[in-house]
């Protein structure tokens, strides 16, 4: 009778699934974000359309991107137009190679149609596979919002990519001094509250932060006119977080997290989570929608379970946190190196560390930083990428620590 009870036990959770997966499959999936959202925002601002979806659906505190580097020069810059996090956001790996497949064209190759809407022509690089695009820098966020609703109501879209750019734009120009020979640019007084602090009193990223807000309202009341809200998944979040000084540099913790909010049939209502990494959304989006995942394999994210209202608190698996670990690895190596540039005026020795990091017979296996955003794949696994930047950078502290000048000093 025990087995029998066991076996039901195991059954019935598999029978719920399954009934979700059939007869509540979303009919389309919407990523919503708010480019440079702070992980902050909903606990330190009213927001009342964001707090609203986090009550009615499932939210997660804290969801990590890669580093939000943007160089503009080099290899990656001949491929891609727009920061780190979005190549892998969009494919849902962490491992860019030359067949990646972004999200959107899982939907295409499936005849399903897809749609981007963006106030900047910075995506164009993550933009193939889309039936409908539209990409006008310097437009309004509200009509970017116009843009998104006239295709719904238009198209049968059952993905949609919108991205409204003007939060991150008002926390850049608030880390900027003005400068009164350039009035062209609009940065921002020094003397003001605000400067090189979002958070401060009359700060425009607060502005603009509350302006996106009430689109998200006016975004979900149309569609529910439009009798298309039931059966929508919606995530809402950004492609980076934001710096409490502004904009997102990339050594800063904070401009490593976003808030997530996931809210649509089958989703859990209520529930709170306090981390999941951006690799996870589209291989979860796809999942929910029937769809295999883009990029399977190692460096892909995983299809976040906990979300489900039927989830087996039971069966959760301990998250090994490889976004946050290898971002810290990052941060470090930046720091170790500096540091070691630094004391390599006094100890030559040091400069000869810092000449083996890039000579593989000198470091077999060189740091994956984000000079090798490309390369990253070719650790194998995230795993075995961060146990070989570990040794990296336990080799640069141990040359430090050994250094005569250190000895010295302490």
């Amino acid at each position: 009778m025990k087995q029998k009870k066991r076996y039901l036990n195991l059954f019935i959770p598999l029978l719920l699934f399954g009934y979700m997966n059939i007869f509540a499959q979303p009919e389309r999936a919407i990523l919503f974000i708010i480019d440079g959202i702070s992980w902050k925002a909903p606990q330190k601002i009213e927001l009342p359309n964001l707090n609203k979806l986090i009550q009615e659906g499932t939210y997660i505190k804290k969801s990590y991107t890669v580093v939000p580097y943007h160089p503009t020069i080099g290899n990656y810059a001949k491929r891609f137009t727009c920061s780190f996090p979005n190549p892998v956001l969009q494919s849902g790996t962490l491992f860019i190679t030359d067949s990646v497949k972004m999200a959107q064209q899982i939907f295409w190759e499936k005849g399903l149609k897809t749609a981007h809407i963006v106030n900047s022509s910075a995506y164009s690089s993550i933009n193939d596979h889309y039936n409908f695009s539209i990409m006008k820098p310097g437009d309004s966020d509200e009509n970017v919002i116009k843009y998104a609703l006239r295709l719904l109501r238009d198209e049968d879209i059952r993905f949609m990519r919108l991205h409204l750019q003007k939060l991150n734009t008002k926390g850049y120009m608030l880390s900027f001094e003005y400068n009164p020979s350039n009035p062209n640019q609009k940065w921002t007084d020094k003397s003001a509250p605000y400067f090189r602090n979002i958070w401060g009193k009359g700060s425009p990223y607060i502005k603009q932060l509350m302006i996106a807000d009430s689109l998200v309202g006016v975004f979900i009341t149309e569609l529910k006119k439009m009798d298309k809200w039931e059966n929508t998944l919606l995530f809402v979040t950004g492609d980076n977080g934001h710096s409490d000084t502004g904009w997102h540099p990339f050594l800063d913790e904070d401009a490593w997290a976003c808030p997530l909010i996931i809210i649509g049939p089958g989703i859990a209502k209520g529930r709170k989570l306090e981390y999941a990494e951006h690799t996870d959304i589209m291989p979860t989006i796809c999942n929910f929608m029937g769809l295999s995942i883009p990029n399977p394999g190692e460096g892909s994210g995983r299809v976040l379970n906990e979300i489900l209202d039927y989830y087996n608190e039971t069966t959760k698996e301990a998250n090994p946190k490889y976004l946050l670990k290898f971002n810290k690895q990052i941060k470090q190596y930046n720091v170790l190196k500096s540091k070691l540039i630094l004391a390599s005026q006094k100890d030559s020795f040091l400069g000869e560390i810092l000449t083996g990091l890039e000579n593989k017979y000198l470091t077999p296996e060189p740091f994956y930083g984000v000079d090798r955003y490309l390369e990253w794949s070719s650790a194998g696994s995230v795993q075995h990428l961060i146990e070989a930047n570990q040794k990296v950078l336990d080799k640069m502290q141990k040359a430090l620590d050994e250094s005569p000048i250190n000895k010295k000093q302490n």
